[in-house]
Protein backbone atom coordinates (compact mmCIF):
# COMPACT_ATOMS: atom_id res chain seq x y z
CA UNK A 1 0.00 0.00 0.00
CA UNK A 2 2.74 2.65 0.81
CA UNK A 3 4.83 1.71 -2.21
CA UNK A 4 1.40 2.35 -4.21
CA UNK A 5 0.74 5.07 -2.62
CA UNK A 6 4.18 6.81 -2.99
CA UNK A 7 4.39 5.95 -6.84
CA UNK A 8 0.34 7.53 -7.17
CA UNK A 9 1.80 10.67 -5.31
CA UNK A 10 5.24 10.86 -7.51
CA UNK A 11 2.95 10.65 -10.64
CA UNK A 12 0.59 13.13 -9.08
CA UNK A 13 3.49 15.81 -8.28
CA UNK A 14 4.68 15.56 -11.87
CA UNK A 15 1.08 15.90 -13.88
CA UNK A 16 0.76 19.31 -11.70
CA UNK A 17 4.48 20.26 -11.97
CA UNK A 18 3.66 20.19 -15.55
CA UNK A 19 0.38 21.95 -15.43
CA UNK A 20 1.74 24.74 -13.70
CA UNK A 21 4.47 25.42 -16.25
CA UNK A 22 2.15 24.76 -19.66
CA UNK A 23 1.75 27.38 -22.03
CA UNK A 24 -1.45 27.09 -23.12
CA UNK A 25 -3.09 27.52 -19.52
CA UNK A 26 -5.46 30.16 -21.34
CA UNK A 27 -6.82 27.69 -23.87
CA UNK A 28 -7.29 24.71 -20.71
CA UNK A 29 -9.41 27.19 -19.10
CA UNK A 30 -7.04 27.87 -16.25
CA UNK A 31 -6.38 30.90 -14.74
CA UNK A 32 -3.37 31.85 -12.18
CA UNK A 33 -4.63 32.13 -8.31
CA UNK A 34 -3.84 35.47 -6.94
CA UNK A 35 -2.26 33.46 -3.81
CA UNK A 36 0.24 32.33 -6.08
CA UNK A 37 1.47 30.77 -9.50
CA UNK A 38 -0.96 27.61 -9.41
CA UNK A 39 -3.79 27.10 -11.40
CA UNK A 40 -7.26 26.84 -10.89
CA UNK A 41 -10.02 25.83 -12.39
CA UNK A 42 -12.68 28.58 -13.07
CA UNK A 43 -15.13 26.82 -12.44
CA UNK A 44 -14.28 25.60 -8.92
CA UNK A 45 -13.58 28.85 -7.92
CA UNK A 46 -16.78 30.51 -8.49
CA UNK A 47 -18.82 28.09 -6.76
CA UNK A 48 -20.24 28.94 -3.19
CA UNK A 49 -21.61 26.44 -2.06
CA UNK A 50 -21.13 22.24 -1.45
CA UNK A 51 -22.10 21.63 -5.33
CA UNK A 52 -22.55 17.90 -7.12
CA UNK A 53 -19.34 17.16 -9.05
CA UNK A 54 -17.66 13.89 -10.40
CA UNK A 55 -14.07 12.62 -9.22
CA UNK A 56 -11.33 11.57 -11.73
CA UNK A 57 -8.35 9.64 -10.93
CA UNK A 58 -5.65 12.36 -10.44
CA UNK A 59 -3.40 10.61 -13.12
CA UNK A 60 -2.52 10.16 -16.65
CA UNK A 61 -5.31 11.65 -18.92
CA UNK A 62 -7.27 12.56 -15.94
CA UNK A 63 -10.77 10.86 -17.39
CA UNK A 64 -11.01 7.67 -15.41
CA UNK A 65 -14.32 8.78 -13.19
CA UNK A 66 -14.25 7.14 -9.93
CA UNK A 67 -16.34 8.56 -7.86
CA UNK A 68 -19.34 11.05 -7.68
CA UNK A 69 -20.78 13.80 -4.97
CA UNK A 70 -20.30 17.67 -3.29
CA UNK A 71 -17.25 19.89 -3.68
CA UNK A 72 -16.77 22.45 -0.85
CA UNK A 73 -16.16 25.86 -1.41
CA UNK A 74 -12.29 26.93 -1.43
CA UNK A 75 -11.50 26.95 2.33
CA UNK A 76 -14.82 25.77 3.92
CA UNK A 77 -13.36 24.23 7.01
CA UNK A 78 -11.66 20.97 7.88
CA UNK A 79 -11.53 17.76 7.32
CA UNK A 80 -11.31 15.48 10.50
CA UNK A 81 -9.05 17.85 11.89
CA UNK A 82 -6.76 18.29 9.15
CA UNK A 83 -6.30 21.52 7.24
CA UNK A 84 -6.78 21.26 3.24
CA UNK A 85 -3.11 20.67 1.36
CA UNK A 86 -2.74 23.11 -1.49
CA UNK A 87 -4.77 22.88 -4.67
CA UNK A 88 -7.07 20.46 -2.65
CA UNK A 89 -10.75 20.93 -1.89
CA UNK A 90 -12.92 19.04 0.54
CA UNK A 91 -15.07 16.36 -0.94
CA UNK A 92 -18.15 14.62 0.36
CA UNK A 93 -18.43 11.04 -1.48
CA UNK A 94 -21.72 9.51 -2.12
CA UNK A 95 -21.22 7.05 -4.86
CA UNK A 96 -18.31 4.92 -6.17
CA UNK A 97 -16.96 3.10 -9.37
CA UNK A 98 -16.41 -0.55 -7.95
CA UNK A 99 -13.52 -0.80 -10.10
CA UNK A 100 -11.84 1.59 -7.98
CA UNK A 101 -12.70 1.18 -4.55
CA UNK A 102 -9.32 0.13 -3.13
CA UNK A 103 -8.03 3.05 -4.63
CA UNK A 104 -5.77 4.21 -2.27
CA UNK A 105 -6.58 8.11 -0.85
CA UNK A 106 -3.35 10.62 -1.54
CA UNK A 107 -4.08 12.44 1.87
CA UNK A 108 -5.35 9.02 4.06
CA UNK A 109 -6.43 9.97 7.58
CA UNK A 110 -7.05 7.23 10.44
CA UNK A 111 -10.73 7.03 9.69
CA UNK A 112 -10.30 6.69 5.84
CA UNK A 113 -7.55 4.75 3.29
CA UNK A 114 -9.50 3.99 0.52
CA UNK A 115 -11.87 5.36 -1.98
CA UNK A 116 -14.39 1.96 -0.59
CA UNK A 117 -14.23 3.68 3.12
CA UNK A 118 -14.66 7.22 1.70
CA UNK A 119 -18.62 6.52 0.75
CA UNK A 120 -21.04 8.86 3.05
CA UNK A 121 -17.62 10.43 4.75
CA UNK A 122 -15.74 13.70 3.88
CA UNK A 123 -12.16 13.86 2.21
CA UNK A 124 -9.33 16.02 0.31
CA UNK A 125 -9.29 15.58 -3.34
CA UNK A 126 -7.13 17.46 -5.74
CA UNK A 127 -9.03 19.74 -7.49
CA UNK A 128 -6.91 19.19 -10.77
CA UNK A 129 -9.15 15.93 -10.46
CA UNK A 130 -12.66 17.58 -9.98
CA UNK A 131 -15.57 17.77 -12.49
CA UNK A 132 -18.40 19.61 -11.95
CA UNK A 133 -21.55 17.53 -12.40
CA UNK A 134 -22.87 18.18 -16.38
CA UNK A 135 -26.16 20.04 -14.45
CA UNK A 136 -23.62 22.74 -12.87
CA UNK A 137 -21.72 23.21 -15.81
CA UNK A 138 -24.82 24.18 -17.90
CA UNK A 139 -26.05 26.35 -15.08
CA UNK A 140 -29.42 24.58 -14.85
CA UNK A 141 -31.64 24.63 -12.12
CA UNK A 142 -31.24 22.03 -10.46
CA UNK A 143 -34.42 20.35 -7.64
CA UNK A 144 -33.58 19.86 -4.44
CA UNK A 145 -31.89 15.86 -4.15
CA UNK A 146 -29.61 14.14 -2.00
CA UNK A 147 -26.74 15.96 -3.44
CA UNK A 148 -28.00 19.36 -2.85
CA UNK A 149 -26.97 20.94 0.39
CA UNK A 150 -30.03 22.56 2.51
CA UNK A 151 -29.04 25.92 3.24
CA UNK A 152 -29.49 28.09 5.65
CA UNK A 153 -28.47 31.18 7.55
CA UNK A 154 -27.23 31.83 11.06
CA UNK A 155 -28.95 35.06 13.36
CA UNK A 156 -31.95 34.41 11.57
CA UNK A 157 -35.99 33.65 12.44
CA UNK A 158 -36.11 30.99 9.76
CA UNK A 159 -38.08 27.81 11.72
CA UNK A 160 -40.03 25.10 10.53
CA UNK A 161 -43.80 25.46 10.71
CA UNK A 162 -44.43 22.93 13.27
CA UNK A 163 -42.52 20.31 12.05
CA UNK A 164 -41.19 18.95 14.90
CA UNK A 165 -44.47 19.03 17.07
CA UNK A 166 -45.70 16.21 15.74
CA UNK A 167 -42.42 14.07 16.46
CA UNK A 168 -41.29 12.93 20.07
CA UNK A 169 -38.57 11.85 18.80
CA UNK A 170 -36.26 14.65 16.81
CA UNK A 171 -33.18 12.43 17.47
CA UNK A 172 -35.13 10.34 14.79
CA UNK A 173 -36.68 13.01 12.74
CA UNK A 174 -33.55 14.38 11.85
CA UNK A 175 -31.38 11.27 11.13
CA UNK A 176 -34.07 10.91 8.41
CA UNK A 177 -33.87 14.12 7.14
CA UNK A 178 -30.34 14.13 6.80
CA UNK A 179 -30.94 10.57 4.55
CA UNK A 180 -31.51 12.89 1.80
CA UNK A 181 -30.67 15.96 2.88
CA UNK A 182 -26.83 14.99 3.56
CA UNK A 183 -25.29 18.34 3.80
CA UNK A 184 -26.37 21.82 5.17
CA UNK A 185 -24.23 24.85 4.82
CA UNK A 186 -24.63 27.33 7.81
CA UNK A 187 -23.83 30.86 7.38
CA UNK A 188 -23.40 32.36 10.95
CA UNK A 189 -24.10 36.57 10.91
CA UNK A 190 -21.61 38.93 11.36
CA UNK A 191 -20.50 39.27 14.76
CA UNK A 192 -21.40 36.43 16.04
CA UNK A 193 -18.25 34.27 15.14
CA UNK A 194 -16.19 36.78 13.58
CA UNK A 195 -16.04 40.54 12.59
CA UNK A 196 -17.53 39.45 9.11
CA UNK A 197 -20.08 36.44 8.05
CA UNK A 198 -18.57 32.78 8.66
CA UNK A 199 -19.81 29.40 6.76
CA UNK A 200 -19.13 25.57 7.65
CA UNK A 201 -21.11 22.90 7.07
CA UNK A 202 -22.95 19.85 8.61
CA UNK A 203 -22.52 16.68 7.30
CA UNK A 204 -24.91 13.90 8.20
CA UNK A 205 -21.99 11.61 8.54
CA UNK A 206 -20.82 14.03 11.15
CA UNK A 207 -24.31 14.36 12.90
CA UNK A 208 -24.59 10.15 12.79
CA UNK A 209 -20.49 10.55 14.64
CA UNK A 210 -22.18 12.48 17.27
CA UNK A 211 -24.94 9.64 17.74
CA UNK A 212 -22.76 6.90 18.55
CA UNK A 213 -20.24 8.98 19.83
CA UNK A 214 -17.25 8.90 17.77
CA UNK A 215 -14.58 11.20 16.64
CA UNK A 216 -14.71 15.04 16.73
CA UNK A 217 -16.00 17.57 14.77
CA UNK A 218 -16.05 21.59 14.95
CA UNK A 219 -19.36 21.85 13.16
CA UNK A 220 -21.29 19.78 15.48
CA UNK A 221 -20.38 22.48 18.57
CA UNK A 222 -20.26 25.33 15.90
CA UNK A 223 -23.98 25.07 15.21
CA UNK A 224 -24.37 24.67 18.55
CA UNK A 225 -22.80 28.04 19.59
CA UNK A 226 -25.19 29.35 16.84
CA UNK A 227 -28.12 27.81 18.48
CA UNK A 228 -27.53 28.91 21.85
CA UNK A 229 -26.86 32.62 20.87
CA UNK A 230 -30.33 31.93 19.03
CA UNK A 231 -31.63 31.29 22.23
CA UNK A 232 -30.65 33.80 24.47
CA UNK A 233 -30.15 36.96 22.39
CA UNK A 234 -33.39 38.20 23.66
CA UNK A 235 -32.20 38.11 26.92
CA UNK A 236 -29.48 39.87 28.81
CA UNK A 237 -26.74 37.55 27.69
CA UNK A 238 -23.10 38.22 28.55
CA UNK A 239 -21.62 35.65 26.39
CA UNK A 240 -20.25 35.49 23.48
CA UNK A 241 -18.35 33.11 21.26
CA UNK A 242 -14.46 31.90 19.85
CA UNK A 243 -14.70 30.17 16.58
CA UNK A 244 -13.64 26.78 17.29
CA UNK A 245 -12.40 26.51 13.13
CA UNK A 246 -9.90 29.38 14.72
CA UNK A 247 -8.09 28.09 17.55
CA UNK A 248 -7.92 24.03 17.40
CA UNK A 249 -4.60 22.97 18.75
CA UNK A 250 -3.36 22.12 15.04
CA UNK A 251 -4.03 25.39 14.21
CA UNK A 252 -2.10 26.85 17.44
CA UNK A 253 0.83 24.91 16.57
CA UNK A 254 1.06 25.74 13.01
CA UNK A 255 0.23 29.38 12.40
CA UNK A 256 0.54 30.50 16.02
CA UNK A 257 0.64 34.54 14.54
CA UNK A 258 -2.74 33.74 12.82
CA UNK A 259 -4.37 32.59 16.51
CA UNK A 260 -3.17 35.06 18.39
CA UNK A 261 -4.78 37.93 15.78
CA UNK A 262 -8.20 35.82 15.69
CA UNK A 263 -8.05 36.17 19.62
CA UNK A 264 -6.83 40.10 20.33
CA UNK A 265 -10.16 40.75 17.08
CA UNK A 266 -12.35 38.74 19.28
CA UNK A 267 -11.66 40.72 22.07
CA UNK A 268 -12.19 44.27 20.19
CA UNK A 269 -15.22 42.60 19.02
CA UNK A 270 -16.93 41.48 21.93
CA UNK A 271 -15.08 44.03 24.32
CA UNK A 272 -18.59 44.91 25.81
CA UNK A 273 -19.32 41.08 26.48
CA UNK A 274 -18.38 40.10 30.18
CA UNK A 275 -17.43 36.46 28.75
CA UNK A 276 -16.06 34.34 26.15
CA UNK A 277 -17.05 31.02 25.67
CA UNK A 278 -14.13 29.17 23.77
CA UNK A 279 -14.63 25.44 22.94
CA UNK A 280 -10.88 23.52 22.26
CA UNK A 281 -9.86 20.74 20.56
CA UNK A 282 -6.45 19.34 20.51
CA UNK A 283 -5.59 15.50 20.15
CA UNK A 284 -9.06 14.85 19.71
CA UNK A 285 -10.49 16.40 22.85
CA UNK A 286 -12.41 18.82 23.89
CA UNK A 287 -12.15 21.50 26.70
CA UNK A 288 -14.34 24.34 27.10
CA UNK A 289 -12.43 27.70 28.16
CA UNK A 290 -14.87 30.55 29.43
CA UNK A 291 -12.92 34.05 29.78
CA UNK A 292 -13.86 35.82 32.12
CA UNK A 293 -12.95 39.90 30.06
CA UNK A 294 -13.56 41.74 33.06
CA UNK A 295 -12.23 39.64 35.76
CA UNK A 296 -9.16 38.57 33.15
CA UNK A 297 -9.37 34.58 34.50
CA UNK A 298 -10.23 31.66 32.17
CA UNK A 299 -11.66 28.59 33.43
CA UNK A 300 -11.19 25.78 32.25
CA UNK A 301 -13.62 22.41 32.24
CA UNK A 302 -11.69 19.47 31.25
CA UNK A 303 -13.50 15.63 31.69
CA UNK A 304 -10.74 14.40 31.82
CA UNK A 305 -8.65 16.61 34.73
CA UNK A 306 -8.71 13.95 36.96
CA UNK A 307 -6.89 11.22 35.04
CA UNK A 308 -4.16 13.27 34.73
CA UNK A 309 -2.75 15.85 36.51
CA UNK A 310 -2.56 18.46 33.91
CA UNK A 311 -1.29 22.38 34.12
CA UNK A 312 -2.78 24.75 31.80
CA UNK A 313 0.98 25.78 30.35
CA UNK A 314 2.02 22.14 29.58
CA UNK A 315 -1.47 21.18 28.05
CA UNK A 316 -3.47 23.42 26.38
CA UNK A 317 -1.18 24.88 23.60
CA UNK A 318 -3.80 27.69 23.10
CA UNK A 319 -3.40 28.92 26.81
CA UNK A 320 -0.05 30.53 25.48
CA UNK A 321 -2.16 32.43 22.30
CA UNK A 322 -4.52 33.66 24.74
CA UNK A 323 -1.81 35.41 27.20
CA UNK A 324 0.10 36.94 24.34
CA UNK A 325 -3.58 38.49 22.80
CA UNK A 326 -4.55 39.82 25.86
CA UNK A 327 -1.01 41.42 26.15
CA UNK A 328 -1.47 43.32 22.44
CA UNK A 329 -4.98 44.34 23.39
CA UNK A 330 -3.70 45.97 26.66
CA UNK A 331 -0.40 47.07 25.84
CA UNK A 332 -0.31 49.24 29.61
CA UNK A 333 -1.35 46.08 31.36
CA UNK A 334 0.99 44.19 33.58
CA UNK A 335 -1.13 41.86 35.04
CA UNK A 336 -1.06 38.51 34.26
CA UNK A 337 -4.27 36.67 32.95
CA UNK A 338 -5.62 33.56 35.84
CA UNK A 339 -6.15 30.25 34.31
CA UNK A 340 -8.43 28.30 36.91
CA UNK A 341 -9.21 24.65 36.44
CA UNK A 342 -13.19 24.01 37.17
CA UNK A 343 -14.40 21.07 39.70
CA UNK A 344 -16.42 19.96 36.64
CA UNK A 345 -18.09 16.73 35.61
CA UNK A 346 -15.34 13.87 34.89
CA UNK A 347 -16.32 11.54 32.30
CA UNK A 348 -15.54 8.20 32.98
CA UNK A 349 -14.48 6.82 29.34
CA UNK A 350 -14.88 6.47 25.70
CA UNK A 351 -15.21 9.87 23.60
CA UNK A 352 -17.54 11.86 25.16
CA UNK A 353 -15.90 15.00 25.57
CA UNK A 354 -17.30 16.67 23.21
CA UNK A 355 -20.93 15.93 24.70
CA UNK A 356 -19.72 17.39 28.30
CA UNK A 357 -18.35 20.78 26.50
CA UNK A 358 -22.33 20.83 24.77
CA UNK A 359 -24.11 20.53 28.01
CA UNK A 360 -21.60 22.98 30.03
CA UNK A 361 -22.14 25.66 27.44
CA UNK A 362 -25.56 25.32 27.46
CA UNK A 363 -26.21 25.51 31.30
CA UNK A 364 -23.95 28.14 31.48
CA UNK A 365 -25.62 30.24 29.17
CA UNK A 366 -28.86 29.53 29.78
CA UNK A 367 -29.12 29.57 33.55
CA UNK A 368 -25.53 29.95 35.31
CA UNK A 369 -24.38 33.41 33.50
CA UNK A 370 -26.06 35.45 35.54
CA UNK A 371 -24.51 34.65 39.12
CA UNK A 372 -20.97 34.09 37.40
CA UNK A 373 -18.45 34.17 39.37
CA UNK A 374 -19.89 33.57 42.80
CA UNK A 375 -18.21 34.38 46.20
CA UNK A 376 -15.81 31.21 45.90
CA UNK A 377 -14.78 31.94 42.64
CA UNK A 378 -16.09 29.42 40.81
CA UNK A 379 -19.53 27.96 40.15
CA UNK A 380 -18.29 24.69 39.69
CA UNK A 381 -18.44 21.72 42.16
CA UNK A 382 -19.63 18.49 41.20
CA UNK A 383 -17.10 16.25 39.63
CA UNK A 384 -19.99 13.57 39.12
CA UNK A 385 -20.03 12.02 35.64
CA UNK A 386 -23.22 13.04 33.33
CA UNK A 387 -25.69 10.51 33.80
CA UNK A 388 -26.60 9.17 30.21
CA UNK A 389 -29.80 10.11 29.91
CA UNK A 390 -28.14 14.01 30.66
CA UNK A 391 -26.43 13.57 27.56
CA UNK A 392 -28.75 12.03 25.09
CA UNK A 393 -31.12 15.04 26.36
CA UNK A 394 -28.56 17.59 25.16
CA UNK A 395 -28.26 15.90 21.71
CA UNK A 396 -32.00 15.61 21.66
CA UNK A 397 -31.88 19.54 22.39
CA UNK A 398 -28.89 19.71 19.00
CA UNK A 399 -31.19 17.87 17.03
CA UNK A 400 -34.43 19.66 17.56
CA UNK A 401 -33.22 23.10 17.51
CA UNK A 402 -31.18 22.42 14.48
CA UNK A 403 -34.30 21.17 12.36
CA UNK A 404 -35.96 24.55 13.18
CA UNK A 405 -33.07 26.45 12.63
CA UNK A 406 -31.34 25.32 9.69
CA UNK A 407 -33.21 22.72 8.04
CA UNK A 408 -36.41 24.99 6.31
CA UNK A 409 -36.80 22.93 3.13
CA UNK A 410 -35.96 19.91 4.16
CA UNK A 411 -37.20 16.56 1.62
CA UNK A 412 -38.50 13.23 3.27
Amino acid sequence: MGSQLAKLQALFDLQQGSRNHAPDDVSLGVQQNNCGSTPTLNALDAIKMPTPCELVLPYGELDKKCAKGLVFPYGNGLIHTLPLRENHLKVMINDIDSRYENFPLLVMTKEVANLQGAVGTVIQWPRIAIILAKEQRAKKQIPTTSLVPTIARAGTNKNISNQTSSKARPIDYLRDCLKTNQVVNIVADSGILEVGTYDFSVTCEEYFRLLRKQTTDASIITAWQLILHSMVRTRMNKCAFLNPYNTLGEACQKNPKGVVSYLVNSIRLHHGKLFLIAPYLQNKHWVLLVISLRNRIVYILDSLKDRIEKSADYHYLLKKHVDMAFMRYEKDTSTPIGWIFAECNQQLGGLESRHYVMRWMFDFLTKRQHGFPSKSGSIWDDKSPFKEKVLLATVAAWSREFLNNYMNDVVL
